[in-house]
């Protein structure tokens, strides 16, 4: 009678194997990394309109008036907290930040003036907050908040266009 034994692999053919499931690894895992950081930055981009929501619904009620960088330009955005425009303290900080502060005072993002709302002679180009500079990884990314409540995000490092649109309206 013959001995039935079930076909093995070899040693070589495993190697093979799994060699071809390490590169296959190597190849998913950095685009694993880099769509978690594009969530992270639209995750951004959705907190910063949230705060911006909530600085226009602060103007509504302070005759167009935005809130001011005056008398302390690090507690500017504290009537937009205390004054329950903005309610949820994970706003304040972007996720891809390596410091998560929930307190308006210590913000994640740079607010870029005070002065009327109604004073910008183009409030989509306009821009009043951005993200500040080490938020996003090797500092690649920012979001910049419009006066007109849009964000956009982009690489300032890499476009002049993106660069001129940093600028703040005139405060009168």
């Amino acid at each position: 009678m013959k001995n039935l034994r079930p076909p093995r692999f070899s040693l070589v053919e495993l190697l093979i194997v799994i060699a071809i499931l390490v590169l296959l690894a190597a190849m998913v895992l950095p685009m694993l990394a880099r769509s978690r950081e594009r969530t992270r930055r639209i995750e951004c981009a959705r907190q910063l309109r949230q705060i911006g929501l909530g600085m226009m619904m602060y103007a509504n009620d302070f005759d167009n008036y935005l809130p001011s960088i005056l008398p302390s330009p690090t507690r500017y955005l504290e009537p937009l907290a205390e004054l329950n425009y903005v309610t949820e303290d994970r706003l304040w900080s972007c996720p891809s930040s390596s410091v998560q502060e929930n307190d308006p005072e210590l913000s994640a993002f740079a607010y870029l003036g005070s002065g009327m709302r109604d004073s910008s002679r183009n409030p989509s180009s306009d821009s009043v907050m951005h993200d500040i500079y080490d938020n996003h990884p090797g500092n690649e990314w920012n979001n910049v908040l419009y006066l007109d409540i849009h964000v956009e995000g982009g690489n300032p490092l890499r476009s002049l266009d993106f660069q001129n649109k940093y600028e703040s309206f005139a405060t009168p």
